[in-house]
């Protein structure tokens, strides 16, 4: 075998999406008959205490070390605020391209009121706690944590980038919630990149499923900004068809470049921590802002060369993974794939 610790995080992965499937199957035939039970099965136990056992048993053999390579790394808080605001532009992707999925599903003949809630009962915080803060923490040690930064410590960051954005959405298991998943995903996972940290990434995931939240009941109660909200699309989709993709379409780009300019603020922000770390790793702190540049003036060139990297570019990785090191990764592909179509299939009869 090629590439050991690849196959054992490939293998955790295939434990907790199989282990997922199981609770759903179990809850669709009433043996496990709380949500509360399931959330904490799945979030608790299958999404945090897994990944983090079996990956300091079999892979780092060290739980401090295993934090380490989950991406556990204290934030500025310049990168804190920025992760707030992506958060916002996030969500409002991950909405308008969840209108065009379901346009799209529609006239397949899936029946999109079938609605995927979030809901799990009780009030507002209760169900922010519940859908949002647990999930937002556990579903991010799994997948940007575990798998993508697990596998991006072996040297294979566009593998690790690609797969736990497509799982990301095949875990959800419904054909609903993949696309837009996934989309969220991969968003999410240039950000923790670019970051070199998870938490921006727990940010962003706590805010999307918060803010669904919020719109949810705010649609119920009547509260201003929902109300907002929902003139905005009731004006979009009382065009036509194709002027709504337009609009959709034009507002999604709009978002993506706030999302983008939020990466170089981050970017930004981590290579001036560089600069002042490398200042007094090499002494110079008590130096005068003057003296410090003309000192550093040949690293000060490479960090603003640095500063305009393109975060979409990630640097080249290691050779090929041979088949038997990726045979876990095609198992949970494939389950998570079948369970998806079969809910696409279910929708259309």
């Amino acid at each position: 075998m090629k590439n050991k610790k690849i196959f054992y995080i490939n293998l955790i992965y295939y434990i907790c999406m199989l282990s997922v499937a199981l609770i759903f199957v179990l809850g669709y035939f009433d043996i496990i008959k709380s949500s509360y039970l399931s959330t904490f099965l799945i979030q608790g136990i299958v999404m945090l205490a897994f990944p983090i056992t079996l990956y300091s048993a079999l892979v780092t053999k060290n739980v401090k070390q295993t934090f380490s390579d989950f991406g556990f790394k204290k934030i500025s808080f310049t990168v804190l605020l920025s992760s707030i605001g992506l958060g916002f532009v996030l969500f409002f992707i991950n909405n308008y391209v969840a209108d065009i999925f379901y346009s799209i599903l529609s006239l397949l003949g899936y029946d999109s009121s079938i609605n995927i809630s979030l809901s799990v009962g009780g009030d507002i915080s209760i169900e922010i706690l519940l859908t949002a803060l647990i999930p937002g923490f556990c579903e991010e040690v799994l997948h940007r944590g575990m798998f993508m930064n697990g596998s991006s410590k072996q040297g294979y960051t566009k593998y690790g980038l690609l797969f736990s954005s497509i799982l990301f959405g095949l875990m959800h298991l419904n054909i609903q919630q993949f696309f837009y998943a996934m989309i969220l995903g991969a968003l999410m996972g240039i950000v923790v990149i670019v970051a070199d940290s998870i938490y921006p990434a727990m940010i962003i995931h706590f805010m999307n499923n918060a803010l669904s939240i919020y719109f949810s009941y705010g649609a119920k109660y009547g509260w201003a900004l929902s109300e907002f909200k929902m003139m905005v699309e009731e004006f979009i989709f009382s065009t036509n068809f194709v002027f709504s993709i337009v609009i959709i379409s034009a507002l999604i780009m709009l978002l993506l470049y706030l999302y983008r300019a939020l990466l170089y603020v981050i970017i930004k922000n981590k290579n001036k921590h560089t600069a002042i770390k490398l200042a007094k790793d090499l002494q110079l702190e008590n130096m005068s802002y003057v003296e410090l540049q003309n000192k550093l003036g040949e690293i000060d060139t490479v960090l603003k060369q640095t500063a305009n990297k393109n975060p979409f570019q990630i640097d080249n990785e290691n050779p090929q993974l041979k088949f038997v090191d990726k045979i876990f990764l095609y198992s949970s592909l494939i389950l998570g794939a079948l369970i998806t179509i079969c809910s696409f299939i279910w929708g259309i009869l």
